[in-house]
């Protein structure tokens, strides 16, 4: 068994980078007066992630910010 997740030049592989993040919600986001104070609140809830240890940067959790833009884009907000 290969842990791809172990592995540094797939890391980006396993989540979303901050850049990822934010292109995806100024995509949907109608009020972009509002995105430093919204990618604050996804980077403190979804951001974190670290799969291996020489990597500087953390990612965000895929799934999560998947589930969070898609319910903030119906009604833009949380």
């Amino acid at each position: 068994v290969t842990h791809l997740t172990k592995s540094k030049e797939l890391h980006d592989l396993m989540g979303f980078t901050e850049p990822e993040v934010q292109a995806l919600l100024e995509s949907i986001l109608e009020d972009k007066s509002r995105l430093q104070a919204i990618m604050g609140d996804l980077k403190h809830y979804y951001n974190g992630y670290k799969f291996h240890p020489q990597m500087k940067h953390t990612l965000y959790n895929s799934d999560m910010v998947l589930y969070f833009l898609r319910e903030f884009q119906k009604e833009q907000e949380y």
